[in-house]
């Protein structure tokens, strides 16, 4: 598949540091994306500083507590990070966790995006390392490399928008009417 991004400038990434992770946590306006993805990056952190290595159980509890009080995207957060952490999670389950990590991160930016609050080349650096990590995360439960090998004319649409609740689907996925 073509590139649509130049490679991003790692050395234009600022280094996670524990001052970085206690000023998220202590944030008055943090939100559950901003904390999945501190969260990640902490677990992915390769440093020995005790503030890092204990950041996730913290970054876990604080949006926890966020889900407690009804935050619908700490709540996929919560259950984006059970899933995911879990040794022995089923298929299916790290799927939805790695579609909830996607849509509770992806969300704000694209938001952003929308009401000309962020552009379009700070947007997809943001998520192009979303899609890096969601990529990575499936691989562990699918063949992406088999991806290639799909054919559409083996998916049954009309089933797959019935059990989406989508009716009267008519055309294909080309925009041709739907012979099945």
């Amino acid at each position: 598949m073509a590139t649509f991004f130049d490679p991003m400038d790692m050395s234009m990434l600022v280094p996670l540091d524990a001052e970085m992770v206690e000023e998220a946590l202590s944030g008055p306006n943090r939100s559950a994306s901003e904390l999945l993805m501190l969260y990640f990056a902490c677990l992915t952190n390769t440093t020995d500083e005790p503030a890092i290595v204990d950041a996730p159980d913290r970054i876990a509890l604080a949006i926890s507590d966020m889900a407690d009080d009804g935050d619908e995207d700490a709540m996929m957060a919560m259950v984006a990070i059970s899933t995911l952490s879990s040794d022995h999670a089923p298929e299916q389950d790290v799927i939805v966790g790695v579609s909830m990590l996607n849509a509770v991160t992806s969300r704000p930016l694209l938001r952003g995006v929308i009401t000309g609050d962020l552009d379009t080349d700070t947007a997809a650096g943001a998520l192009s390392v979303i899609n890096m990590l969601s990529t990575h995360l499936l691989g562990d439960v699918l063949d992406i490399d088999d991806i290639d090998d799909l054919d559409l004319d083996d998916i049954d649409f009309e089933e797959l928008a019935a059990q989406l609740g989508v009716s009267d689907f008519d055309e294909g996925i080309d925009g041709d009417l739907n012979g099945r």
